[in-house]
């Protein structure tokens, strides 16, 4: 459609609430980026993340983000 594009893999920081025996929240932003690369590596080569892409006339951003979100409060 010729619309620029950022596509973000976001990742929350620390949700206690979505502990459970086998699975441990993130807590920063690398082991997110490690486990989005290492899931995505059979689709895309290494250098994707974080680079302008032109396909076809339109611009794509591919990149990994991580937000500390806690539940409750205000949002």
């Amino acid at each position: 459609m010729g619309m620029p594009t950022i596509l973000v893999y976001l990742g929350f920081l620390d949700c206690q609430e979505m502990r459970t025996a086998s699975q441990i929240p993130f807590s920063n932003h690398e082991d997110w980026r490690r486990l989005v690369e290492e899931h995505g590596a059979p689709l895309f080569p290494a250098g994707i993340w974080d680079h302008r892409w032109i396909i076809q006339g339109s611009t794509l951003i591919p990149t990994i983000r991580t937000i500390m979100q806690p539940l409750g409060g205000d949002l």
